[in-house]
Parts: C-alpha cells; sequence; structure tokens
C-alpha cells in the first residue's frame, strides 16, 4: 500500500512506464479481495440459506483430486418419523464426518459422526455435514432438511377408569380428524389388526375389562396407546353375588346364598365385631359354643373364603373335616370378645372382651400376628387380663393409638352392685400404662346406677371419644363422654366431659356405636325408646349439630317392630355419607338393617330401597329367628356387614353389598 502511495503521490515526477506498473497493482489488488468477498458469501450461503446451496460445489482452488468427496446423509430432505436414523457416508476412504443439527455450518470441532450411534431426527431440523482427511482439502458441506410426520392427538377414553353400572357405553375420541381407531377389550395391546371403534356401535362395559386403544391416519405418526381399567358395579344396596356364596357347617358345606357367606363352627357362633385389612381381607370375632363358650377370631380373603393363611385350627389339608382362616381365643373357663382393632403400621390384631373363672369376670385382651398366632411379645404369651372390681368386668370397645398403646373399654361392677365405665390402657408390651388414670385404669359412675361404655373412637389428638348408656331411675340414658390422653373427663367437652340424654318413659336410650367425621364431629348411633335406628351429630364442644337432621338428631323407622341401630360407619371418600347398621323386625324374619344418611342427615334414597336394605342371611329363618348386624366396615366402595343369625344355631354372617356409584372402586 505504501508503495501504490508513493506512484500516486503528486509532488513526484513519474514516468509512464512506472505508471502503468502502479496501475497494473492496483487491479491485482482489487481483484484478490473481489475473490475473497465472494468466497466469503459463499460460504456464508453455505451456512445460512441452506436451501439455495445445499448441493454446492466448493469454491477453492483445490482440485477434485485432493478434495474430500462430499458426504451423503440418509435419508435425504423429507418428511420423516420421530426419532428416524440417520446415515451418513463419504466416498473418501479415511474421512472424518462432523455434523450440526442446528443448521450451524459444521467444522471439525463439531459433533463426530459415529456408525454406532447414529444421530436420530426429533423435531423439525436442518442437519448440515463436512468431512476431513490429513492432507487433504476439507469437503463441500452437505446439508439436509427435515420434517416429523403429523402426530395424532391423545387419544382419551370416556368415562375414566373406574366402576360402573353394567351396560356403560364406552367413548373413544382425539382431537385429530379423519384418523381410524382400534381398541382391545383384553388388556392386549391395540394394532390395525384389532377391532375397530365405531362411534354409532361403542362398547360397552360388561364385566371387569382393562381397555386399551390406537389411532391411526395416513402420513402421520400412531397415536400413543391409551389404557383405561374398569369393574362393575350393581346399584347401591345391592348384595354383591361374587363374594362368598357359601355356607359352611361343621363336617361339611351346605348350598349358599350369592353373596352370602354364613359359617358354623360349632353351635351358637356370635360375630359381634370385624374390621378390614388395608389388603381387603376381612377379620370378625366373636364367641362360639363348643363344650362352653370361647372367644375366635378368623379372617376372610377377598372372595369370601376363610383364608387358609390364617389360624392354624384342625386340618388345612381337608377344608371339609375342619377348619381353616380360625384361631380360638381361650383365657379359662369362658370367654367372650367383643371388639376388635388393627394396631398401626404392622397390623397386628388387637381383641378385647372378658374372661370368666368360677368367681370373677375380667377384662380379656389379646393381640395376635398377622398369621393368627398369639404374639408372644405382649405380655409373654399375647394375652392380658384384668380386673377392675372384685366382681364382673367386661371390656365391649377397644381402640389402639398411634404409638401402639392400647385402651380398652367397657363395664366394671362395683361393690355396690352396680356396674360403671370403665377404661383401662396397655403399654405396646401388655403392661399396664401407670400414666394413664390410677394405675392404668379409670372408673366413672355416672349416676350412682348402671352406667358401661360400649363404643370407643380416638381423636386425632388422642382424646377418648366414649359412648353407652347410663341408667338414670328406671330408664337408661344415652351417654356421650371425651377423656383426655390422660384418662380424665375433658372439661373442653360440653364443661364437665359427659353428656347424658335422658330415654322416654321406661325404655332404653343407649348408645351402641360412634364415629367421627373428618372435621373432628362426632356421629353416634342412638337405640331409642321408640326403638328406631337414629343418629345424633355432635359439635366438637359438645353441643349438638343443628345442622344435622332435626335438632341434630335424624330418625328412622324401618319396620313395626323393633329397630336397633348397633353400629355406624362414615364415608372415607370425602362424601360425608353416614351409614348405620343393627338388626329390625318387622311381620317377617327380623334381618340385618343398614340405613345410609348424606352429610345432613337427610336419608340418602339412591342406596337399596328408598335409603335402607333389610337383609336375611339364613336360609331357613323362622318370624321369630333372631339376627343381629353389629358391625360395619367400607372397603373398596363397598360396605361389609357382619353379624350372626340363627337357624336351628347361631351361625356367623357376612354379607357385602355394593356402595354409592361415585364411589371409587379399583378392578
Amino acid at each position: 500500500m505504501v508503495r501504490l502511495l508513493k506512484i500516486l503521490h503528486p509532488s513526484r515526477k513519474h514516468n509512464e512506464k512506472k505508471l502503468v506498473r502502479g496501475i497494473n497493482f492496483m487491479k491485482n489488488l482489487f481483484g484478490l479481495l473481489l475473490v475473497i468477498s465472494l468466497s466469503a458469501c459463499t460460504l456464508n450461503m453455505n451456512g445460512n440459506d441452506v436451501n439455495l446451496n445445499a448441493n454446492s460445489t466448493p469454491t477453492s482452488t483445490a482440485t477434485a483430486a485432493d478434495q474430500v468427496a462430499t458426504p451423503t446423509i440418509t435419508p435425504t430432505s423429507g418428511v420423516v418419523l420421530t426419532g428416524a436414523e440417520l446415515t451418513m457416508a463419504t466416498d473418501t476412504a479415511g474421512a472424518a464426518i462432523y455434523y450440526t443439527m442446528d443448521g450451524t455450518t459444521p467444522d471439525d470441532t463439531c459433533l463426530a459422526y459415529d456408525e454406532l450411534a447414529k444421530p436420530q431426527v426429533i423435531g423439525n431440523v436442518t442437519v448440515q455435514a463436512i468431512a476431513y482427511k490429513d492432507g487433504m482439502t476439507a469437503s463441500v458441506v452437505a446439508t439436509e432438511i427435515y420434517a416429523l410426520i403429523g402426530t395424532i392427538a391423545d387419544l382419551t377414553i370416556t368415562p375414566a377408569s373406574g366402576s360402573y353400572l353394567t351396560g356403560q357405553a364406552l367413548e373413544i375420541a382425539s382431537a385429530t380428524e379423519g384418523i381410524s381407531i382400534y381398541y382391545t377389550l383384553d388388556g392386549t395391546d391395540p394394532t390395525e389388526a384389532s377391532t375397530l371403534y365405531d362411534p354409532l356401535a361403542p362398547p360397552t362395559i360388561t364385566s371387569a375389562i382393562t381397555v386399551k386403544a390406537i389411532a391411526y391416519k395416513d402420513n402421520m405418526d400412531p397415536s400413543e396407546i391409551v389404557t383405561e381399567q374398569y369393574a362393575i358395579r350393581l346399584a347401591p344396596g345391592v348384595i354383591d353375588s361374587d363374594y362368598g356364596n357359601v355356607w359352611k357347617v361343621y363336617g361339611g358345606k351346605r348350598a349358599g346364598v350369592a353373596g352370602i357367606v354364613t359359617w358354623f363352627f360349632y353351635q351358637d357362633d356370635i360375630g359381634r365385631a370385624s374390621v378390614m385389612q388395608p389388603d381387603g381381607k376381612l377379620i370378625v370375632v366373636g364367641t362360639y359354643r363348643a363344650w362352653n363358650y370361647y372367644g375366635f377370631v378368623t379372617r376372610y380373603d377377598t372372595t369370601g373364603i376363610m383364608d387358609s393363611t390364617f389360624g392354624s385350627w384342625f386340618d388345612y389339608a381337608d377344608p371339609d373335616s375342619g377348619w381353616v382362616g380360625l384361631t380360638p381365643v381361650v383365657f379359662s373357663t369362658r370367654t367372650d370378645m367383643y371388639a376388635v382393632a388393627l394396631q398401626p403400621v404392622n397390623n397386628k390384631i388387637v381383641v378385647a372382651g372378658s374372661t370368666t373363672s368360677a368367681t370373677t369376670t375380667d377384662f380379656a385382651v389379646a393381640r395376635l400376628n398377622t398369621d393368627g398366632s398369639l404374639d408372644t411379645t405382649f405380655n409373654g404369651t399375647g394375652k392380658v387380663t384384668t380386673s377392675m372390681s372384685t366382681s364382673t368386668d367386661t371390656a365391649y370397645a377397644v381402640a389402639v393409638q398411634t404409638d401402639g398403646k392400647i385402651i380398652a373399654a367397657g363395664s366394671a361392677k362395683t361393690g355396690g352392685g352396680t356396674t360403671d365405665a370403665a377404661l383401662v390402657r396397655y403399654n405396646e408390651n401388655g403392661s399396664l400404662d401407670e400414666t394413664f388414670g390410677t394405675g392404668g385404669k379409670v372408673i366413672t359412675d355416672i349416676n350412682a346406677s348402671d352406667d358401661a361404655i360400649k363404643a370407643i373412637v380416638l381423636q386425632t389428638d388422642g382424646k377418648i371419644v366414649a359412648v353407652g348408656y347410663a341408667k338414670n331411675g328406671a330408664v337408661y340414658d344415652f351417654l356421650l363422654m371425651r377423656y383426655t390422653t390422660a384418662g380424665v373427663l375433658d372439661t373442653g367437652f360440653n364443661s364437665n366431659g359427659k353428656i347424658t340424654r335422658a330415654g322416654e318413659g321406661s325404655s332404653w336410650y343407649e348408645c351402641n356405636a360412634v364415629a367421627l367425621q373428618s372435621d373432628g364431629k362426632i356421629v353416634a348411633a342412638v337405640f331409642p325408646a321408640s326403638t328406631d335406628f337414629a343418629i345424633a351429630r355432635y359439635n366438637t364442644d359438645g353441643s349438638l349439630d343443628a345442622a344435622f337432621g332435626t335438632a341434630g338428631i335424624a330418625n328412622s323407622n324401618e319396620s313395626p317392630r323393633q329397630d336397633t341401630a348397633t353400629s355406624i360407619v362414615i364415608s372415607p371418600y370425602g362424601d360425608g355419607r353416614i351409614f348405620v347398621g343393627g338388626f329390625s323386625g318387622d311381620t317377617t324374619p327380623w334381618r340385618f338393617g343398614i340405613v345410609a344418611y348424606d352429610t345432613h342427615g337427610v336419608k340418602d334414597t339412591a342406596f337399596g330401597t328408598n335409603g335402607k336394605v333389610l337383609t336375611n342371611p339364613g336360609p331357613n329363618n323362622s318370624v321369630n329367628s333372631y339376627t343381629a348386624l353389629n358391625s360395619l366396615t367400607i372397603y373398596n366402595g363397598k360396605i361389609y356387614a357382619a353379624g350372626y343369625f340363627w337357624d336351628g344355631n347361631v351361625d356367623v354372617g357376612v354379607v357385602p353389598y355394593w356402595g354409592p356409584t361415585d364411589w371409587p372402586i379399583e378392578p
């Protein structure tokens, strides 16, 4: 450039020859700059305008012999499936290929092509590749442009997985138009060879099924397979006929009634309480009579058959010669079992009742392992007896705290010849918990007459809600109490910790069952003087809930004879429904009876017939037969009733009923 300035400087004298030389130099210089500029544009076009230069030849002075062959990318530009693999190759042996997938120009610092890990198309993309080899000029950049085949919008099957009445039609749809939908009903993956969906003749639910569907359309990826599972349910209050259907007596079986399980262990077998395990196996406890009266714990599997993995009485190998699924609980001369609860975490089984010797009757509590064997970590033998008085003591209720401590409650006959409400708390090892009451025991006298606790439930804060009766002169009053965790009547509940409600005339007015709502309100099953099913709901401070029933009480007269409420259970599905169970008598035999209420104390008329079901679990009952439903549990959208009935002997009975149609059921 200095030389050029010298040539052109106006102060110097130039001859013609030097001037010509300078002009030629300038021409050569500007030509070189033009070539460089064009090369840069060409590279820029390769990098940013691949549609124009995807297959252009290199702009360089290299010959074809010393330049690496342009790589090929397969498949070529077009529409591909998601995940399509790209193969890259060059005719120049030993050359390495480098590529980009974001439209930028590649060089030897980019991703190196690996035949064993080929790149895949996972979106609309511009792929460029270049090849290098030592001693040779890099290849021309190869470019291919890909677009994905259209994706079918997700399929939906309506209704969603759950339990439905038979005949429910299924709708399968997608937001993508013009598709063909194929489905299966047996859980296998569908293909184009499966059943073609016809919206005018859709599949229906007629049994428990697993439905799978897929959609196809030309030039589009198949849809993802969608799956829904369904179970058949019957109308609320209808007996589940797939359960049980067994009536078994000692030494053999008799024809059963679909959905009803009745078992005769020996004679006078009384089912008094039940609890459902998390796996759907039902535990029933009570008393049977052989040479004397003995407690029993039995477990039914999910089909209603006695569980062969539980208990050890008689011969497992021949069920007709003995029993499976049964554990006798024997303390002394006579044993009666009235209550059962599961221990948290390990699901050990805690039962409570009474044991009678020659002179006294005491509280009797036992804990069983999950296989039905006595748990010897509990008091060394799996059993403990507690004398609450010098006479007759009976535990009618049991509950287990979250820390494993056990509370048993019932009545204790004091020196005055009357019974008082009684509670006892045990440590997890079976010893008396001396931090509770006096030496682990609490005795509460209500009216200086006969008092008893028939049921208890634990609040989330550990306080104990107890219900039963308190005799007041010639009548029996409804009794509701709340104790602190230390066993003291809670003065925050009705100011003195207890509520009594007077009976009518000379009749009973007791409470046999209690349950807690999720909001802490207390719902009690009442046996009023009018002998109707009745429930009362109390606020957490002990006042009647005026928003429930009529001034806090809901009555239901289900027969012209006698209706006795013995059990209560609240829906675990958040709908607030309440179910009261017991026995009902009219001009036909006494029967299992269940009445359904909504959360406001109004009958749920969608359940059974006008909100109630009445069932005779025995095949040969007469008008004077004695039948009692003593316990209700809810599991997997069904209500399980347990009790006993008379048919020459007293037999244990279990009946499952379908719950409301909006309750979930797992197939």
